[in-house]
Order: C-alpha cells, then sequence, then structure tokens
C-alpha cells in the first residue's frame, strides 16, 4: 500500500497500520476461513474464493471492476480486505478527518474507501454510518 507520508501518518493516528490490520484479519472469523480456505487447510471453500489472495501476510479482495461495468473488460484491483473489527475505523477515517474525508456524503467516501479497502457490506454499513453522522444531519437540515 504506498501512500503519501502525511496520509501514511493519518493512518497511524486511526489505527489502520497493515501490522494492525494483520493482527485484526487473525482474529476475524471470516478472514480465518478465507486463509485457511487459501492455503487448502479448509475443505469446503467458498465459491468467490480466487477473488482473495494473501501478500504479506495481509488478506484483499480483487475487485472485479466488469462486475459493475459490463463495458469493461475483466480488470481486478486488489483492496484490503477490512475485518470487522476495523471497519468504524475505516470509515471514520474517511468520512469524518478533514484531511481525508470531511463529510462529503456516501458516494464520495465510497469512492475513497473502494481505492484501498472493501469488505461485503461496505455499501449498507456506510449508509448507516453517515445516516447516523450529527455533522451531516446538521448540513442536510439547512
Amino acid at each position: 500500500m504506498e501512500v503519501c507520508a502525511l496520509e501514511e501518518q493519518k493512518l497511524n493516528e486511526y489505527g489502520l497500520t497493515l501490522d494492525i490490520i494483520k493482527t485484526e484479519q487473525g482474529k476475524d472469523d471470516f478472514c480465518i476461513k478465507i486463509r485457511k480456505a487459501l492455503d487448502g487447510t479448509e475443505l469446503k471453500a467458498p465459491v468467490d474464493l480466487p477473488f482473495y489472495s494473501l501478500e504479506d501476510d495481509v488478506l484483499y479482495f480483487n475487485y472485479d471492476h466488469s462486475k459493475v461495468n459490463p463495458f469493461s473488460s475483466r480488470v481486478l484491483t486488489s483492496r484490503i480486505w477490512v475485518p470487522l473489527s476495523l471497519r468504524n475505523k475505516v470509515m471514520s477515517y474517511y468520512h469524518d478527518d478533514l484531511l481525508t474525508g470531511g463529510h462529503l456524503g456516501f458516494i464520495k467516501t465510497l469512492e475513497k474507501i473502494k481505492c484501498k479497502f472493501y469488505w461485503l457490506t461496505i455499501i449498507p454499513d456506510l449508509k448507516s454510518f453517515i445516516s447516523s453522522c450529527m455533522t451531516c444531519a446538521l448540513i442536510t437540515s439547512k
């Protein structure tokens, strides 16, 4: 994950370093199941297993752009799989922080998150997170 020094510092402040992500992935039931399937110790692998990979012991989801845009060719982009324990931190980082977010709404926050991170329930989780944001509620009520 290549980021500028300032963003790296901000990710550290939010507890989103690769070491912390690795540790939390190691405690997450879903991540454990995918890791076992990838290394062959889990006999029953999920159907979408080809979309996951391990790089330096970090679990990634390989996002298929052709599923979103049927006119695009099949291009896979690796994104860090976010374990349940870190999802609120990721959403807060990209929504609340003035450097990386600034309460810019659902679409812009989602696009920022999806540049580096992914999890299956990202859309409903982010909608819920933003709908409970008091700052956004005040901005939209004006």
